[in-house]
């Protein structure tokens, strides 16, 4: 957030796109190796892999999307290590942006293909402040948003930035009996 001039006028909102090599692992955001063969096809496995350790990213993601900042992430680490992708991935899912991994990196191998990443993350149709709300024919109500976004109400769907390559979907619910030959509207 920055100031302007002597006003009271603040302008917030933005992009951030992080290059790592490595993961981080210092501080309240450090990421583990939480990779444990033993849970390997087990009714255990999903809970506990694919949830975040930590809500650090999570929280983060709140601070962002209510900045309207939008955080892009690209990963290109060059040794074979497990990472937890799952603790990491909400600060890019949750304010629009996007999370590109490598591994291993190879710049022979991988260079142009990291190139045309960026260059697509930054070029796209890209709207920012997003604020969606889905109106349908009496009758129906929207019940749920799906997808990766955060949202204030349950009216609407909220977001720092979406773009051409997102999809968002919303459950109908039906209140009351339509007529067979009606048109519905959404």
């Amino acid at each position: 957030m920055a100031k302007v001039g002597h006003s009271n006028v603040y302008i917030i909102g933005g992009r951030v796109c992080v290059f790592a090599c490595s993961i981080g692992s210092l501080g309240k955001s450090s990421v583990t190796n939480r990779l444990n063969k033993e849970l390997f096809n087990k009714p255990e496995e999903g809970p506990k892999m694919m949830m975040p350790a930590n809500n650090f990213y999570q929280d983060l993601a709140a601070e962002c999307n209510k900045n309207f900042i939008c955080v892009d992430l690209f990963y290109g680490l060059n040794e074979k290590i497990s990472v937890d992708l799952a603790t990491v991935v909400p600060v890019c899912g949750m304010t629009g942006g996007e999370l590109t991994f490598y591994q291993p990196f190879d710049v022979v191998k991988h260079g142009e293909k990291l190139y045309y990443n960026i260059f697509h993350v930054l070029t796209r149709t890209t709207g920012t402040e997003v604020a969606i709300k889905a109106r349908c024919s009496t009758g129906l109500t929207v019940t749920e948003y799906m997808g990766s976004h955060l949202s204030y109400q349950t009216a609407e769907m909220t977001q720092a930035w979406i773009d051409s390559d997102k999809v968002i979907s919303c459950t109908l619910r039906n209140d009351e009996k339509l007529k067979e030959d009606s048109l519905v509207y959404f």
